[in-house]
């Protein structure tokens, strides 16, 4: 599993990499250096983008387990950038956002059927999301014999997110749990402090539509928050556009880079989808490709410093758990 996916990552750098030569370095480059501050504002924006999906996850938590918003959003800027850095294709960040919620206090099955479940929200909100930017693109007259294929590939995923959904309603999460329960004997860095419940704790939350209602908005609110982050982008590079036609790109976009789910970070795949989607609405290629790579630039300049800080919390509770247990030898050597 490892090795497949550093290969399908090496092979998404290697697509990128050759868009960008095949476009022209000069000119991609070029345009993504008249970015200059805008990456300011833009980071700004994606932080206001990792609160509402804070807020999101937090509905999903039942109130009598801790749940400040600042944690949850931290969490999610961790999750996210080890989804975003690291080979884990996707599912990676998910894990370790549950266990570090355990830390707080929410215990192991409750952290992360919070996780599953709010992961299945944000895929469900991102399918209408992509279907309101096609709605926008069929509005402009854009698309031509694009839009087939587009439609294709919504159908696909909405398919494979309704699969999803069933699979955790008809007991797949029962499975997983006894799996991990099993798993997380032998590896302890892994450990959710318990996990035995996941399956009943999915059903529960799947049951409080109100709770479901309030994550999806949120979910929403910040799909359409990426909007801003893409007009402000290519507005700093000098290519003035509507709002209309960053909605469009930033929903196709996103799209394009879920759909590479298998590869890493979406690398290439992202690239890719931009091209296509600038394509449309008459934007020069080396343009598109610049906003994708501005957006690589957010994604590592934040990510790194969350991998820094997921490996201080890591390390943290490591030297506690081993304080604690030196203390309980002292004591034992006294008595």
């Amino acid at each position: 599993m490892k090795i497949s996916l550093g290969v399908t990552m090496l092979g998404g750098i290697a697509l990128a990499v050759g868009l960008v030569v095949y476009l022209g370095a000069g000119a991609v480059l070029g345009t993504l250096a008249a970015l200059g501050w805008g990456l300011v504002p833009i980071v700004l924006v994606h932080i206001v983008q990792l609160w509402c999906c804070g807020m999101s996850w937090r509905a999903l938590i039942p109130a009598a387990w801790p749940r400040p918003v600042g944690v949850l959003t931290a969490l999610r800027w961790i999750r996210e950038g080890t989804n975003g850095l690291l080979p884990v294709a996707h599912i990676g960040g998910e894990i370790i956002g549950a266990r570090l919620l355990s830390f707080r206090g929410v215990r192991g099955d409750i952290a992360g059927a919070s996780v599953v479940v709010n992961l299945t929200v944000e895929v469900v909100t991102q399918v209408f999301f992509t279907l309101a930017g096609v709605a926008a693109l069929l509005g402009m007259g854009r698309g031509g014999h694009d839009l087939g294929r587009i439609g294709l590939s919504i159908l696909v995923g909405a398919i494979a997110v309704a699969g999803f959904v069933i699979a955790q309603r008809v007991g797949l999460f029962r499975l997983i749990e006894h799996a991990l329960d099993r798993m997380m004997k032998t590896a302890q860095w892994l450990s959710l402090d318990g996990v035995r419940g996941l399956h009943d704790a999915i059903q529960e939350m799947h049951g409080r539509p109100r709770a479901l209602a309030a994550s999806g908005a949120w979910h929403l609110l910040g799909w359409v928050l990426g909007t801003l982050e893409v007009w402000v982008a290519l507005v700093f590079m000098g290519i003035p556009v509507g709002l209309r036609e960053a909605f469009i790109l930033e929903s196709l976009g996103q799209a394009a880079r879920s759909a590479g789910f298998a590869v890493p970070s979406g690398v290439g795949v992202q690239e890719a989808g931009y091209l296509v989607t600038g394509a449309m609405l008459g934007l020069a290629p080396e343009t598109a490709l610049a906003l994708s790579l501005a957006k690589r630039l957010r994604e590592v300049g934040m990510g790194l410093p969350a991998l820094l800080a997921w490996q201080w919390l890591e390390g943290r509770r490591l030297w506690r758990h081993r304080s604690a247990s030196a203390a309980t030898g002292s004591q034992k050597d006294l008595a």
